[in-house]
């Protein structure tokens, strides 16, 4: 929910301690950041946990689980008011007015006060730390379209150059509505001139692509960008801007298929994007990708890029001695 924290749900999760211990051993290893996990029946109490795990790392060992109603009154007793989640400034001065000191206390009070006082945010945190989920987990809405647009580096006319640049700027956008598992059946293509080119005719020009079906593969979805690409380029021009737009989404779990085999994306695909996603997830330099694309996803102007001295043995520094 915030820059270094989150939550998950592990409802469905048989071991919760070891899931936990393992999460905090794979982070660290594979990042070198050292985190705590606190686990609970509510969002409130797992906030709670993860401060007693990073209080007391020796006997957590950096994962505290909450899974009994003594280690939830325990922890309360332990925990100031105004450490807990969501009370505040304002408020931990209003409760420590009204005398109340401890997490436990502001458990324990009359619903009326809090709501008097603190409002229905207030009474939702009073009942998440009595154990009772109020706070709901949030899933993040899907993007309805997903724009790949660049400036080039330099100005491009050939047919195989910008074609190159296309291709690139579909691969990038079909990876994301993978990610958020949709499916697009519609593409806009775009090319665009220098407008700041006395010399040239200013010129943006645009298509629409209809798919035949609703598809996700970056194999079929780069087809019909290409052949709307060939209605728009012309070959006596030199582009500066281009772009992909894909929209009109489905979800791919609800996504009903044609009857006919060859109105429906290949099957065969999936496979294949998945494989690929994967390797190019954990991948630096760009990974698999189609030879029709670019070898550089962004082209920039880096003539005077600082080296990479402690990351790339070409850029270490060279001291000679005489």
């Amino acid at each position: 929910y915030s820059v270094d924290e989150c939550f998950l749900d592990l409802a469905e999760t048989a071991t919760p301690k070891e899931y936990g211990l393992r999460m905090k051993e794979h982070v660290g290893r594979w990042t070198g950041i050292p985190i705590s996990v606190g686990i609970a029946p509510t969002k409130a109490l797992a906030k709670v946990a993860n401060r007693i795990a990073k209080k007391y790392p020796s006997q957590t060992g950096g994962c505290y689980v909450m899974d009994t109603e003594e280690k939830r009154v325990k922890a309360l007793r332990w925990l100031s008011v105004e450490d807990v989640w969501g009370i505040g400034r304002r408020n931990a001065v209003k409760l420590q007015a009204a005398g109340v000191f401890k997490a436990v206390d502001f458990a324990e009070m009359s619903e009326s006060w809090v709501r008097r006082n603190m409002t229905v945010t207030g009474i939702n945190l009073q009942r998440e730390l009595n154990g009772i989920r109020c706070i709901e987990f949030v899933e993040e809405e899907k993007s309805k379209s997903f724009s790949v647009t660049r400036t080039f580096e330099k100005e491009y006319g050939t047919w195989d150059e910008i074609k190159e640049r296309v291709v690139t700027f579909t691969a990038m956008a079909a990876a994301k509505i993978r990610k958020q598992q949709s499916l697009c059946s519609r593409i806009q293509v775009f090319l665009q001139t220098n407008y700041f080119k006395d010399t040239e005719e200013a010129l943006s020009r645009s298509v629409e692509v209809r798919l035949p079906f609703s598809t996700s593969s970056t194999l079929e979805i780069v087809d019909f960008v290409v052949s709307g690409l060939k209605k728009i380029y012309e070959k006596d021009l030199h582009y500066k801007r281009a772009g992909v737009t894909l929209y009109n989404f489905t979800d791919e779990k609800h996504h009903q298929p044609a009857l006919f085999p060859e109105m429906n994306a290949n099957p065969r695909h999936k496979g294949l994007m998945n494989a690929i996603d994967a390797i190019n997830h954990f991948s630096s330099s760009g990974g698999i990708r189609l030879a029709s694309q670019d070898a550089r996803m962004f082209k920039m102007h880096q003539e005077h890029l600082s080296g990479r001295y402690t990351t790339d043995i070409r850029d270490i520094l060279q001291v000679r001695g005489e």
